[in-house]
């Protein structure tokens, strides 16, 4: 099964000049996923909320400042009312309920059952939500100390999506392979376009999963 976090992966490894990443809630380590994934090059901003209840319920990383503020052309905006999930590479976008966590994503056995939707950048309903999106504002490291003051004097209990990713939930290439796609001409076109609609849904799933055993480098 293609879990919700692969797709992300694939969605953004294929940027060649822009990621969205927003949500909600995002976890360090799920970040640093992604951005491993992400060219060279390649501006991120990263839209959240901090709210200082659900930090220290453990859903929301104060640390992903951090991993931006160690890559270059990468930013993190905050938007108290975010409620929206959506991810965006140039102009392909994932959107639905899935936060950037280990349990939203499918990277652990106790996941939620979320929905992601593929969607294209000019899609009214999207263009309508990018707008909104440029009413965050700059998170500062002066504001993250704020709420980490806040929610360390917080005694609220841990939330499911506080959990980590567990060492063996993110696939790795592993050998031998036993190919899984009947037809591996499509495999080309699968590892060009993973949202493609020019091959039916069974063969583009098998192809995903084996392109996802094999891990090839974007943009071989």
């Amino acid at each position: 099964m293609i879990v919700e976090g692969e797709r992300v992966k694939a969605l953004v490894s294929q940027a060649k000049s822009e990621v969205i990443l927003c949500s909600p809630f995002i976890k360090a380590k799920v970040l640093s996923v992604l951005l491993d994934v992400i060219r060279d090059g390649v501006s991120v901003v990263i839209v959240t909320r901090w709210r200082p209840a659900e930090v220290a319920a453990g859903v929301s990383d104060l640390e992903v400042l951090d991993l931006a503020n160690e890559r270059p052309q990468t930013e993190v905006r905050l938007l108290h009312s975010l409620h929206a999930k959506l991810y965006v590479a140039d102009e392909h976008c994932l959107l639905g309920s899935a936060n950037l966590t280990a349990s939203a994503l499918g990277w652990r056995e106790d996941s939620n059952l979320e929905l992601l939707v593929t969607a294209h950048r000019n899609d009214t309903e999207v263009a309508f939500l990018l707008g909104r999106l440029g009413g965050a504002t700059p998170a500062t490291f002066q504001l993250r100390s704020e709420v980490a003051e806040l929610s360390a004097n917080l005694d609220v209990p841990a939330l499911d999506e506080a959990n980590d990713i567990p060492p063996t939930a993110i696939p790795q290439a592993r050998t031998p392979c036993l190919p899984g796609c009947a037809a591996p001409v499509r495999l080309n076109v699968v590892y060009q376009d993973p949202d493609t609609t020019t091959t039916v849904e069974c063969t583009r799933a098998d192809a995903i999963a084996e392109l996802y055993y094999l891990l090839p480098p974007a943009y071989l």
